[in-house]
């Protein structure tokens, strides 16, 4: 009998833009594409061990948001188990990601408010 996986972890809305170079400091670029993608390592963990057929269950915080609904369904859709998936009134965590072509990134990650921080 195979033992179900469990992921502790940060589940977030992926906003990312390519880029042909990083910006400088108080620089203004054009990007070129965008999309938001579901993310968070705990997430993409649990979705990758559940899609190759691995029973997986996920446990995290879940904003109250826009981009909730639709972390959530990604989350169910990869066949993971969604139930430790807890909603709390604010926003999901979102990771903002300039990606240049080569590569090479930079990235923010905005957590939920009061989760894992001790500032308001």
């Amino acid at each position: 009998m195979v033992k179900p996986l469990l992921v502790l972890g940060s589940i977030n809305a992926d906003l990312y833009v390519e880029v042909d170079a990083l910006p400088k400091p108080g620089e203004t670029i054009l990007g070129r594409e965008g999309a938001i993608r579901s993310g968070g390592k705990g997430a993409n963990q649990a979705a990758a061990a559940a899609k190759v057929g691995y029973p997986t269950r996920f446990a995290g915080h879940l904003g109250s948001d826009a981009f909730a609904p639709a972390l959530r369904s990604e989350l169910r859709a990869s066949g993971a188990d969604d139930t430790l998936l807890t909603t709390v009134a604010g926003p999901s965590g979102q990771a903002y990601i300039l990606l240049q072509r080569g590569g090479e990134n930079s990235i923010i990650v905005a957590t939920l408010f009061g989760v894992g921080s001790t500032s308001p």
